[in-house]
């Protein structure tokens, strides 16, 4: 009987498993690939100011996550640009890739790690 269930619970887990593995509809990269891809791309950058003011990259653009239109924001971007996210860690890029690929994006790339990842 036990085993009967077990096989059930096994089933259940892979099956969340996918489900949710499915759900990022966006690349995860590093930024060595960020750096070696040639065109038309653009770096938005959703750190706040301070986190910028310890360690930022030349040329992205800041979108604070935590103000009160930063989706608004982010529809702005052209949807015909590469668009290559970055925040601390990966969590709030995550959460803005996975936005703005649901709002009809389809260049959308999360460097993992965020600038954590990044060796100077």
């Amino acid at each position: 009987m036990f085993n009967k269930y077990l096989k059930y619970l096994i089933t259940i887990l892979i099956l969340q498993n996918t489900i949710s593995c499915s759900q990022i509809n966006y690349n995860e990269i590093d930024y060595n690939f960020f750096l070696n891809f040639e065109s038309n791309k653009v770096l938005i950058d959703v750190r706040t100011a301070e986190e910028i003011s310890r360690k930022s990259i030349q040329g992205s653009i800041q979108i604070d996550f935590y103000t009160n239109n930063f989706y608004e924001k982010l529809l702005n971007l052209d949807k015909n640009k590469n668009i290559f996210i970055l925040c601390r860690s990966g969590r709030r890029s995550g959460l803005a890739a996975k936005f703005l690929n649901e709002n009809g994006y389809s260049k959308i790339y999360n460097i993992k790690g965020g600038i954590n990842s990044i060796k100077d």
